[in-house]
């Protein structure tokens, strides 16, 4: 049977505005998120008008788009902070490079072959991977989705910041050294693998649509996530041997926590606070099922 994600989308508001989810673009008051870098100004022009019927994951035809294959070299950067913007289509992230980037865009209008910009200070490196529309009136249709395939290389120290407007995500960081991952979704489907990341922050929203996280995998750290969601279902897998506790709030569906202790807004699982590291996650959302589940 084919597979098809059906966005029927009117958003016409920049969707960073009309969100307005708990914690989204909130200012991080200590660490580095505190210092005012050139690299690092917080970005809230990232404006959504859709009027998309689909996205067609089976039945695109490739020959209506074009190819444009982008690779950077591993420079002397140990640290790495990488910002992508992505508005309409699929996109696909992993982390199959040896390189610092090795990419694959398709597109059918020129204007979403996007600007790659890459900068070295110290020992930190800055990569913008960005899709940039300056016209007033935003009105997007099917020939505005693009496939991006992107390799980052998953054994230097990233942060992420991710906005994707509306489509089919598949981003597998599994193994990645993750510390901090910020990510925005307007609308349509989601599947994003933190196994084995040990991530210590992550910021998750999306306004409509479904979404899968996979947590799960060992921790040399205590995680702090946000997650908040607006319309459609959520599951969420942590790991079983790690304590968790969850705090689940604003929602109007069912939640499916098997295997968690539950006291008033609070979940928790058996192993929490016998762990030498915690989970501690924050759902926060709308209309919508929310299932966690604990794997090993």
């Amino acid at each position: 049977m084919k597979k098809q994600v059906i966005i029927p989308i009117v958003v016409t508001v920049g969707f960073l505005i009309t969100l307005g989810l708990a914690g989204y673009y909130k200012e991080k008051n200590s660490g580095e998120h505190h210092k005012k870098c050139k690299h690092e100004k917080k970005d809230r022009s990232f404006s959504i008008n859709y009027n998309t019927d689909f996205f067609d994951d089976e039945e695109i035809i490739l020959d209506d788009y074009t190819k444009e294959e982008k690779k950077l070299q591993k420079g002397d950067a140990e640290k790495l902070r990488t910002k992508i913007r992505f508005v309409s289509g699929k996109l696909n992230l992993d982390g199959n490079t040896e390189d610092l980037l090795e990419s694959q865009f398709r597109f059918i209008k020129e204007r979403w072959n996007p600007v790659i910009s890459y900068e070295e200070e110290e020992n930190k490196g800055y990569l913008k991977i960005i899709s940039k529309d300056d016209r007033e009136n935003k009105n997007y249709n099917n020939d505005d989705n693009s496939i991006w395939d992107v390799s980052l290389n998953k054994d230097i120290e990233q942060k992420l910041d991710i906005k994707i407007g509306a489509g089919i995500g598949n981003i597998n960081l599994e193994d990645f050294d993750l510390k901090e991952l910020e990510f925005h979704m307007a609308a349509g489907e989601m599947n994003l693998n933190l196994r084995n990341t040990s991530i210590s922050d992550l910021e998750f929203g999306a306004l409509a649509g479904e979404a899968t996280i996979d947590l799960s995998g060992e921790y040399q750290n205590d995680l702090h996530a946000e997650i908040n969601g607006g319309v459609g279902n959520l599951v969420v897998y942590v790991p079983e041997n790690i304590g968790v506790k969850l705090e689940i709030r604003g929602l109007l569906g069912d939640i499916d926590t098997p295997g968690f202790k539950k006291r008033k807004r609070i979940y928790t699982n058996e192993a929490y606070n016998e762990t030498e590291h915690n989970l501690y996650i924050q759902i926060r959302g709308g209309i919508g099922d929310v299932t966690v589940k604990m794997k090993q």
